[in-house]
């Protein structure tokens, strides 16, 4: 599972954005969940995991620091 890794150290996995070439991850998990291969389902656990790490153990402040370096993360791997 692909990781972005933060300015203060930590990471956090990289949102499942799916491409125009496979289904994202959401996708198979409401529509066809028996595909799911086992690096997948690790992957869901993962965003819980972190999901629930930002929404329920951190500051407003860390939490919109980390959304803030995961969109710029993204948007610097979208120009390259």
């Amino acid at each position: 599972m692909s990781r972005i890794n933060l300015s203060d150290g930590s990471t956090y996995p990289r949102p499942d954005l799916g491409n125009d070439d496979e289904v994202s991850i959401e996708w198979k998990l409401r529509y066809a969940p028996r595909t799911l291969t086992r690096g997948e389902q690790l992957q869901i656990a993962g965003i819980i995991s972190a999901y629930n790490y930002l929404v329920l153990e951190t500051t407003q402040m860390k939490r919109d620091l980390v959304c803030g370096e995961i969109r710029q993360a993204l948007n610097v791997e979208a120009d390259q």
